[in-house]
């Protein structure tokens, strides 16, 4: 039976270590050993009984693994996630993005284990035809009450960046506009516009939360996003210079190359 869905059992040696873009969702509950884990360049720490929630085109980058770092998964594609997501408002998939990870003992023992246990039955039963149905419906069961979980519990666990109020809503805004117009917003000035701030203070916001330039982070964004799209559909050349908003494959070409020292063409061999 195919399905758009999976249950792994993942150890250090599992983890892709290199900056990757992933094109599913999922929910993972780490078993043991500690992690830390940079997504969309926000840091997160994950430890025995945590749980984190990934999103497609998702920028990932695991750090700092215990060697008996172990964890178990449920993946499931766009499609999963789109169908989980009906009827959810969208400040609560935005809530459920920003605050990806949870520690909270109660919420752990009671509801994120006992939806693994579902899953797993229902995903490893040979009989039951309708797994990716089912996921949908207890994805979306989950993020609905784990939305009000965090909404009434403030002092649940947060990134490790500790900035200002304000910055951290900003930057948030930021990714949020970064992750919806990656395709067509190749510059600063163009995120600054969306936001009614100076170009200056949203490169401020991004070194403060990272470290890095506005410039970097866009830039790194769309890098990933194309290698995703190269290595993962059948997209033309010329479809994805359309799609990013390219003048022209040269111009696709020359950017993607500036970026990562190859061509596009070289990437998907």
């Amino acid at each position: 039976m195919k399905t758009s869905t999976d249950f792994r059992e993942i150890k250090k040696t599992d983890l892709q270590m290199d900056e990757h873009a992933i094109g599913f969702g999922a929910m993972l509950l780490c078993k043991s050993g500690k992690a830390e884990i940079q997504i969309n360049f926000g840091l997160w720490q994950l430890s025995t009984d945590s749980f984190i929630s990934f999103f497609p085109n998702d920028i990932i980058l695991w750090k700092n693994a215990t060697d008996d770092f172990s964890a178990e998964a449920i993946v499931y594609s766009a499609e999963v996630l789109r169908a989980a997501s009906m009827n959810i408002e969208h400040e609560i998939y935005r809530e459920l993005r920003d605050e990806r990870v949870c520690s909270n003992d109660g919420l752990i023992q009671n509801v994120v284990k006992a939806l693994f246990s579902m899953f797993r039955f229902y995903y490893n039963d040979p009989y039951i035809p309708s797994v990716d149905k089912i996921t949908a419906h207890l994805v979306q069961a989950f993020f609905i009450g784990f939305a009000d979980f965090m909404r009434y519990h403030p002092d649940s666990p947060q990134t490790l960046t500790k900035t200002t109020s304000r910055s951290r809503q900003l930057f948030a805004r930021f990714m949020q506009l970064l992750e919806e117009k990656y395709q067509e917003g190749h510059e600063v000035v163009y995120y600054a516009s969306q936001m009614n701030i100076s170009t200056k203070y949203l490169g401020k916001i991004a070194r403060d939360q990272t470290g890095l330039t506005a410039k970097h982070l866009i830039n790194d964004y769309r890098v990933q996003q194309l290698k995703l799209a190269l290595s993962t559909t059948t997209m033309s050349l010329k479809e994805v210079t359309h799609a990013f908003n390219f003048s022209d494959q040269s111009a696709l070409t020359r950017y993607f190359k500036a970026q990562t020292g190859q061509s596009p063409k070289d990437y998907r061999k």
